[in-house]
């Protein structure tokens, strides 16, 4: 692999972001076909079984990386929550609070509700999952400088891989104890723990990105070998399913993407990564966008296993996604300027 280092993960982060978010709206058709018979087969029935919702898995792997290189380059903690956290609740509460408005009133809801629900009370009651990611990536978000104060003294690539295996062991093993010990806990939780191990994933990855080590030979024998775990992806054990998915569809984007970039010039596949980068770099808007219109759609029996109401969702997403972007942070600038002396 002459002249190829990992930084092509960071070079192609958008365009990762972008494969991740479509494959997640991919998945959530075939979600949606589930229970149709005449639907559910073929293609649908394949990708769900094989991919499923492994573009969540990807874009945790690639938040982990953006905070290896944010902490790296700034020990400012404070500033680091302050925009995080910020930068995800603003789009979060100017899609979720009108959907939820409406959702009470179409429903006759009271406040309960919209509170329970905004305030991720049904979430962790396991009543809902809708806006589950939110809670997670800034629960993701407030330990990651705990995590990178766990790996910042790494010396050499393979420290800083030991004391990520020790996070992911970890994690697993409490996920182990939660299946065994207590599976309704594990039930209503294991969307979000089991994805901690992708999210550690990624702070090795950004390691090996921000100091631009080599793609050796070694790497792409092990993203090779990778593939293998796909032939897991439809074991019944949850974890070793998510785990499988996870490893084998990354490895397959990971040699995919050393593969492309040598294409990169080529103007089909530039036009290709515009229209994927524009779902990468709007991907937290037109996931919540989506999610919520789904719901709404479904509600109203516009069920959106049928193709045009599926087109129809996407197309709301697609065009309010840089509007919201656009809102958010306008009051995004607002709130991080308060208390700062205007210069």
């Amino acid at each position: 692999m002459k002249n190829k280092t990992f930084k092509i993960l960071s070079d192609y982060r958008t365009i990762i972001m972008g494969i991740a978010m479509i494959s997640i709206i991919l998945f959530h058709y075939t979600e949606d076909c589930f229970y149709q018979v005449e639907l559910y087969k073929g293609v649908t029935k394949i990708y769900k079984e094989l991919v499923g919702s492994v573009g969540v898995d990807i874009f945790l792997l690639m938040s982990g990386l953006g905070m290896y290189y944010s902490l790296s380059k700034s020990d400012k903690i404070v500033e680091f929550y302050k925009k995080r956290l910020v930068k995800i609740i603003i789009p979060y509460l100017i899609i979720a609070i009108p959907t939820l408005i409406w959702t009470c009133i179409k429903t006759n809801l009271d406040i309960t509700y919209f509170l329970k629900e905004i305030l991720f009370i049904n979430l962790i009651n396991g009543e809902s999952k809708l806006y589950w990611y939110i809670i997670f990536i800034l629960f993701c978000y407030v330990i990651s400088p705990i995590i990178y104060e766990h790996i910042k003294t790494t010396k050499n690539r393979q420290d800083i891989a030991n004391k990520i295996m020790v996070l992911c062991i970890g994690n697993t093993l409490l996920n182990l104890l939660l299946l065994r010990y207590s599976p309704t806990i594990f039930e209503n939780f294991n969307i979000m723990i089991l994805r901690l191990t992708p999210f550690f994933i990624g702070f090795y990855l950004g390691y090996l990105s921000y100091k631009k080590e080599k793609i050796k030979f070694t790497d792409i024998l092990l993203l090779i070998i990778g593939l293998a775990f796909i032939k897991l992806a439809n074991n019944p054990n949850h974890i070793i399913e998510r785990y499988s998915k996870f490893f084998g569809i990354t490895s397959l984007m990971v040699l995919f993407l050393i593969f492309i970039s040598k294409f990169d010039k080529n103007k089909i596949v530039q036009f290709i990564f515009k229209i994927i980068e524009f779902f990468g770099k709007y991907s937290l808007e037109i996931y919540l966008i989506h999610v919520s219109a789904r719901k709404l759609l479904n509600h109203y029996g516009l069920y959106t296993y049928q193709i045009k109401y599926f087109i129809c969702y996407i197309l709301i997403a697609v065009i309010l996604a840089p509007l919201v972007n656009k809102l958010a942070k306008l009051i995004e600038n607002k709130i991080i300027n308060i208390g700062k002396t205007p210069s």
